[in-house]
């Protein structure tokens, strides 16, 4: 996230892309926003790269992320930040992990990212 060059991929042994929360929080309306998150999928596609989508915080923009093949996401629609301390016990009393491709979209049974 942040400023960065698409250089850096052919340079390192990435095997991760994370997309900024300002792309996602303009999936509701923003064609621009969609049509980037569209290639950046396919690059992630085409080069082996999973994809991980920062600051979700609609159903709305779970489903179109899963449309494009992101299926990893970190935002408040699954939960706020929490500390190490509480991780456990949050893991244990609010969580129930789905595979990613599971239609339902509640954020206790979607996948998160770390």
């Amino acid at each position: 996230t942040g400023y960065s060059s698409l250089s850096y991929i052919l340079k390192f042994p990435f095997d991760k892309i994370k997309i900024d929360r300002s792309f996602v929080t303009g999936i509701a309306s923003d064609e621009a926003a969609r049509a980037i998150l569209r290639m950046i999928s396919t690059l992630g596609e085409s080069l082996n790269i999973g994809i991980i989508a920062e600051g979700v915080e609609t159903a709305e923009q779970v489903t179109f992320l899963r449309s494009i093949n992101c299926h990893q996401f970190q935002g408040y629609f699954f939960a706020k930040p929490i500390n190490q301390r509480n991780l456990a016990e949050y893991f244990e009393k609010e969580v129930s992990l789905m595979p990613a491709d599971t239609d339902q979209e509640s954020p206790k049974q979607a996948t998160r990212a770390a």
